[in-house]
């Protein structure tokens, strides 16, 4: 059963089936949750916690109609996407609801905290398989942007340090030609 969870510091939690990505008829019921603006899950009470998506603020959520499963819904990034099956309509719509929320509210709380971006910049984790930190530790939008292959010149005219990220395309771009999109 999904529920906010009081006494937690996460913001929903509970079963959903996951599409494997390597075998797409494949589906495995794990337990989800939100917290600290990720997304994690465990495939088993015996495992430990997984992030499959480390930041919500480059994610995007929309419900999954035409599949031959009902109350689908997937979350995106630049880096991967993941179907997951809610066990009713009503459960699909907290879940979206849930995300969506999460992603608006990092927006939100962390858009000003940092605003300048470190020269160097770690890589991107592999697998997901990472703790979940603080959020204070993790990077803004752009700054995990910025470590995608090919982002540390503008997208379009080949300037350096850009500092504008476009999200849905997972591209830096320099103030100018973001001005211009």
């Amino acid at each position: 059963m999904v529920s906010p969870c009081p006494g937690s510091d996460d913001i929903i939690q509970g079963y959903l089936f996951k599409r494997s990505r390597r075998k797409s008829k494949t589906w495995k019921r794990c337990w989800f949750f939100i917290r600290d603006n990720q997304l994690i899950y465990r495939k088993s009470h015996k495992e430990d916690a997984v992030v499959l998506f480390e930041d919500l603020r480059l994610c995007a959520v929309k419900s999954l109609e035409h599949i031959e499963r009902r109350f689908c819904f997937e979350l995106l990034s630049v880096q991967k996407c993941c179907a997951l099956q809610a066990d009713s309509e009503q459960l699909k719509q907290a879940w979206l609801s849930a995300l969506q929320g999460s992603i608006d509210l990092a927006y939100r709380e962390r858009g000003d905290a940092q605003t300048t971006q470190p020269k160097e910049l770690p890589p991107l984790p592999c697998g997901g398989d990472s703790s979940p930190g603080p959020p204070a530790q993790r990077l803004p939008a752009l700054g995990v942007a910025l470590r995608g292959p090919g982002n540390q010149l503008c997208c379009d005219c080949g300037e350096e340090e850009p500092r504008w990220a476009s999200i849905n395309l997972g591209v830096t771009m320099c103030i100018e030609c973001s001005g211009i999109h």
